[in-house]
């Protein structure tokens, strides 16, 4: 058995079940993600999904599975958050019992080259709050663009 076959099922087990006590649903939504990103990475490496390694499950891997589930199987920014963090747990598991993956693990866990929202959808909405809400008399409906970060009119 690998490395990462073991510390996976010792994420469920120990981590899911045992500390942080999660429904039958959590582990059965964690365990279908990683289903699915075992068997794209198996795709992608030409290996049998029990011989790939933690460092075949690298950040542009796990970058080209989020894509594949948004572009392929049509899956939204809600389900690819939840997939997203289905895949951290067990790495942030498997950081301290394998060190010498320390790198990869690290890359995968830290993961921000994209914002895990809809970044354009919740800048509208919120410069758009004072607008729906009726105008602020105070500041112009300007309170919520405040936060942010555009530029107030004043000078």
């Amino acid at each position: 058995m690998s490395a990462l076959a073991t510390t996976l099922q010792a994420s469920f087990t120990d981590r899911l079940v045992r500390q942080r006590q999660v429904s039958p649903n959590t582990v059965q939504s964690c365990r279908d993600t990683l289903r699915l990103l075992l068997v794209f990475a198996s795709e992608q490496y030409g290996k049998a999904p029990g011989k790939l390694g933690i460092d075949d499950l690298d950040a542009p891997v796990i970058g080209a599975f989020l894509d594949h589930l948004e572009h392929e199987r049509q899956n939204g920014v809600r389900t690819r958050n939840a997939r997203l963090a289905a895949i951290r747990s067990p790495f942030r598991y498997a950081a301290l019992r394998h060190p010498e993956h320390a790198a990869t693990i690290e890359r995968v866990v830290l993961r921000n080259d994209r914002l895990l929202c809809d970044t354009g959808a919740a800048l509208r909405h919120l410069t758009h709050a004072g607008e729906r809400r009726g105008t602020d008399r105070k500041n112009g409906g300007l309170s919520d663009r405040s936060e942010v970060g555009s530029p107030l009119p004043f000078a």
